[in-house]
């Protein structure tokens, strides 16, 4: 099967696009309005999710936001109870290699101000929002591009419930 719809070139910055094949047919699938549903799997570090990201700001004129979440898993047994702080200090560590990936993307802007500045614009309207995943029950999510960062961490349930959002 070949996948040729779109027909410009899938270069979203100086240097952020797609490095080999699989990279570009992800591309392809994050930017296609006909494809809802895109699972990316692959090792640590190739680039899924500032791919999903960069596909997501090329793309946000079509949706009211972009959501960026990821679950809340740590690596030892220390909840984040532990951590010292208010709600936000325990959560920036969960956060920060979402936030990590935005900050490679502002770097490519350096430069070019007109661009950083709508990045910064983006995320003071709140039309980019970076949460955990545990804030997602009961939401309504509707016209939007919902990027789930880490998701082999969460449980069927779970799943379950972010699709029926």
């Amino acid at each position: 099967m070949t996948y040729q719809k779109r027909s410009s070139p899938l270069r979203l910055t100086d240097s952020i696009g797609p490095r080999n094949a699989e990279q570009k047919f992800a591309l392809r699938a994050l930017m296609d309005d006909d494809v809802k549903f895109v699972t990316l799997a692959g090792k640590a570090g190739t680039g899924k999710t500032l791919l999903a990201l960069a596909a997501a700001l090329e793309t946000r004129s079509k949706y009211q936001q972009i959501l960026l979440a990821r679950p809340i898993v740590p690596l030892s047994n220390h909840d984040l109870g532990f951590l010292p702080g208010d709600i936000n200090a325990k959560l920036d560590p969960y956060m920060q290699p979402l936030f990590d990936n935005l900050n490679v993307i502002r770097h490519q802007f350096r430069g070019t101000e007109k661009k950083a500045e709508a990045l910064d614009k983006i995320l003071e309207e709140k039309q980019l929002v970076i949460t955990p995943l545990s804030y997602i029950r009961g939401r309504s999510l509707q016209n939007l591009y919902f990027i789930i960062d880490e998701a082999q961490n969460l449980t069927p349930h779970e799943v379950k419930t972010i699709i029926a959002r």
